[in-house]
């Protein structure tokens, strides 16, 4: 039941959550942070209803993940209108991320890299995701994008609860539960590039931060989980090139495809990784 709940109400929060802010916004309120706050809305109050195991009150490192998402939803409803608010908007978000980090990074004398080295590049790691998928043209910032998010966090979700357990496969099942919500309320409505781009950060960093936090759980930690989160930068393939010049089924055909191979790949060593004897 407790795992039903956890996959199926963050989808339904999500998509009601769009409904009810298309429905409440004013019609020339800046949309950006509408598929953000939905997803994020979804994942705390879908980690609300976990098990006792998930506390509100961060006890542990991967604890902090629901108010990771928060942050990331805050950050990227600043829509920026001028260069100075694209260039506050972004100093926010790599603070978020380094904040997130900080938070995710478990002070661990065992921890490799070392605890400030792996702050960083997990900090990085979020900032460069959610940079390159908001750089992407508009035509591929779509409701195909969202789908492929979705997907993205289903694999992770997959691999966590394969090789290294099946509350971790909880946690990650949270974001691609609000990332399914936010995909089929695009179906009814179609959101735009601005709104797709906005729902970049939110899923950047809580993909990025359920892959780390779940791959150093284990020992050794299972590494191949922290290349799955990077699989939609293969759409860049479909932005330059033979692939950008198809247009409508086959163009979302190849897109889905570009994505697809390496997210499998990556979801099948990862899960090929065997558990760690003391994996709880």
């Amino acid at each position: 039941m407790n795992l039903l709940v956890g996959l199926v109400a963050p989808a339904a929060i999500a998509w009601a959550a769009v409904w009810l802010l298309r429905r409440t916004l004013p019609a020339k309120t800046d949309d950006r942070g509408l598929l953000a706050s939905a997803a994020a809305a979804a994942v705390f109050i879908g980690y609300v209803l976990l098990p006792d195991w998930a506390a509100l009150k961060p006890e542990r490192h991967w604890q902090w993940l629901p108010y990771v998402g928060v942050a990331a939803a805050a950050v990227s409803a600043l829509a920026p209108t001028s260069r100075g608010l694209w260039a506050l908007r972004w100093a926010l978000l790599a603070a978020a991320a380094l904040i997130a980090a900080w938070k995710l990074v478990p002070d661990w004398e065992s921890l490799y890299p070392p605890r400030p080295i792996s702050i960083v590049l997990v900090a990085a790691g979020m900032v460069a995701l959610a940079a390159a998928l908001e750089a992407l043209p508009d035509r591929l910032c779509r409701p195909t994008l969202v789908a492929l998010l979705a997907a993205t966090a289903g694999g992770v979700m997959l691999a966590l609860a394969v090789s290294v357990s099946l509350k971790f496969g909880q946690l990650a099942g949270l974001t691609a539960s609000a990332i399914v919500g936010c995909a089929i309320a695009c179906l009814r409505r179609e959101a735009g590039p601005a709104v797709v781009r906005g729902l970049a950060p939110v899923a950047a960093l809580l993909l990025v931060g359920v892959a780390y936090a779940g791959c150093i759980e284990p020992d050794p930690p299972v590494n191949p989980l922290l290349f799955i989160p990077a699989a939609p930068l293969a759409l860049w393939l479909c932005a330059a090139g033979p692939l950008s010049r198809l247009q409508g089924r086959p163009s979302i055909a190849a897109q889905l495809a570009v994505v697809a191979v390496p997210l499998l790949v990556a979801v099948i060593i990862a899960c090929l990784s065997p558990p760690a004897a003391d994996s709880w």
